[in-house]
């Protein structure tokens, strides 16, 4: 299962437009643009000249999830073409490379548009959920900048609705939309509620530390004061060592000069 969702996501990974199926346009595009991709189908199988026309068994002039997970499947009967989890690995490590965000508050939406009695009814999951990998038939994933005409055009037309659903689904996918943004807005909020607390957690350690950080300055600042007027005064008692010496007969003992000097 996980190696299905995996093999989803580099399907999803060409489809650009997000329709659910591959042009050969997508397909050339996202070889060109991807050497691990590239790379990835060439390790596979002998020639990729032809790749598209392999996998669009149909040929339709398009490549569903169905055809592209049969074309693997396929290769596969040969051992050393196993899409193994280190391919994956490689695969994905791209992102990293890519500089793709690491944290985003701009939250997706996945609505799942079900009929039934000539009704429809729709249900909300996060777009991580294995059926939306698997099972995405009827499934639309939106996000803030999402046109729900347009979304809601593409879905009557890629599942063969007949037009009288058209309006209907574009009114899901609009709540859908708005919940996608609701849920960015939270999402914004936790976060400046978590930046504030730990900066007024940092200033009121600040204020707190203050007073001992002023008295320790302070401390700093006197027993620097003190050594200076110390170093002054041993200063002065050097300089007056020669005439304390006169007439004690150690006049120009080194040693004696030396130890009183220590």
């Amino acid at each position: 299962l996980k190696r299905r969702i995996e093999i989803r996501k580099i399907f999803d990974s060409i489809d650009n437009d997000g329709s659910g199926t591959v042009t050969i346009d997508e397909l050339d595009e996202a070889l060109s643009r991807d050497p691990q991709l590239s790379n990835f189908f060439s390790s596979k199988i002998p020639s990729t000249s032809n790749l598209f026309s392999e996998i669009d068994e149909n040929g339709d002039g398009e490549v569903n999830w169905t055809e592209f997970l049969t074309f693997l499947e396929r290769i596969e009967s040969s051992t050393d073409a196993i899409v193994t989890e280190e391919d994956i690995d490689k695969f994905f490590s791209k992102e990293a490379r890519m500089g793709f965000e690491t944290e985003s508050y701009a939250q997706d939406i996945a609505i799942e548009l079900t009929i039934f009695n000539d009704e429809l009814y729709s249900t909300y999951m996060p777009p991580s959920d294995t059926r939306v990998s698997l099972e995405p038939e009827n499934k639309i994933v939106v996000s803030v900048s999402t046109s729900p005409p347009d979304a809601a055009a593409s879905h009557v037309r890629d599942r063969g609705l007949d037009q009288s659903w058209l309006e209907a689904v574009t009114r899901e996918v609009r709540k859908a939309v708005l919940y996608a943004c609701e849920k960015s807005v939270d999402t914004m909020n936790e976060a400046r509620e978590e930046i504030g607390a730990a900066i007024r957690e940092k200033g009121g350690y600040i204020l707190g530390e203050e007073g001992t950080f002023l008295s320790r300055v302070e401390a700093a600042v006197k027993a620097k004061e003190r050594k200076a007027v110390e170093e002054e005064e041993a200063k002065e008692a050097l300089r007056s060592l020669p005439e304390e010496l006169q007439g004690t007969g150690y006049e120009g003992d080194a040693e004696i000069v030396q130890f009183l000097k220590n």
